[in-house]
């Protein structure tokens, strides 16, 4: 029953995996976006070492009068009158002025954004290496969960075993109570009561056989049970992380958003070491309480031989 519902829940360890997909698209989208801003500022920066040559460019024409007629005649400049000339000038100049302010803000502006875009490459940065720890974390939750299920497949083969035991001791128990009953019509009275006391003491065995049987039943299924419920308060923990992260996506990504996924995950992390802790010192209660199991079973059987 507990394998039956355990399949029907989603595994923690998908769920993760889910996470650190969703966190890899981010990184990539961010790497895109990264990519496409800085080609923006190089062109940017083409831009601006372009205006710089052209202003150098005027600034020498106005200085040497021969290269101001000739750019005058190419231009059609040489047909407006003086006045209308300097004016064209001035004008050309100050858009050349203007041009560049707004290059230079523009600039500065990348600038701006390029130290958000280093800050935001230093906190996926610190991301990846706590997604790492969490990865490592979720090895060891994986490597104990094994040898969790190795424990309780043990259970198992220790109940079968002691249902053989249980099947086998009634079919012996009544062999035996068969031949009691063929001897009785030919024993004498003491020998009676030594067979009955026998069979008392055989009943008593058998019924403190069944008694732990059941008791031993009862321990694996709240065992079991002790698991769904861990298997249970993770998955809900991690869910509870799932939905903070999708809000977070679509809102900023900023600072806070990532100080909310670890704390999410250290919240999951330290359930998973208390779950683990309570099973493991639940299974050396067991273990230690099934050695006299197994002393009385063997003691049992050596009376069973010896009648």
């Amino acid at each position: 029953m507990a394998s039956s519902n355990s399949a029907m829940q989603p595994d923690p360890l998908h769920v993760l995996n889910d996470l650190k997909v969703m966190i890899q698209a981010i990184q990539n989208a961010h790497e895109a976006s990264t990519a496409g801003l800085r080609q923006s500022i190089n062109d940017l920066e083409d831009l601006r070492t372009l205006l710089s040559s052209h202003e150098q460019k005027f600034s020498e024409i106005l200085k040497n009068p021969i290269a101001l007629r000739e750019q005058t005649n190419n231009t059609g400049m040489i047909d407006l009158k003086p006045e209308n000339r300097l004016d064209s000038l001035t004008n050309l100049e100050s858009q050349l002025v203007s041009v560049k302010e707004s290059v230079s803000k523009l600039c500065n502006d990348v600038e701006v954004a390029t130290s958000q875009i280093n800050e935001q490459d230093l906190t996926l940065n610190m991301l990846d290496a706590r997604f790492d720890a969490m990865d490592y974390k979720v090895d060891a939750r994986k490597s104990a969960e094994l040898a969790m299920q190795g424990e309780l497949q043990r259970m198992d083969r220790y109940n079968r075993q002691l249902n053989d035991d249980h099947v086998r001791l009634n079919k012996e128990l009544g062999l035996f109570q068969s031949n009691v009953e063929n001897a009785r019509l030919h024993c004498s009275e003491e020998h009676k009561k030594s067979t009955q006391g026998e069979l008392e003491r055989l009943d008593s065995y058998n019924r403190q056989l069944r008694d732990e049987q059941v008791r031993l039943s009862n321990e694996l299924h709240s065992m079991q049970s002790k698991v769904e419920n861990a298997h249970l308060h993770c998955l809900e923990e991690l869910k509870k992380s799932e939905y903070v992260l999708q809000a977070q996506i679509e809102s900023n990504r900023n600072v806070g958003f990532f100080n909310s996924i670890h704390a999410a995950m250290q919240s999951v992390l330290i359930y998973i070491v208390i779950a683990n802790l309570s099973i493991g010192i639940h299974f050396v209660e067991i273990r230690q309480q099934f050695l006299p199991r197994e002393h009385v079973s063997n003691k049992s059987m050596s009376v069973i031989n010896s009648s």
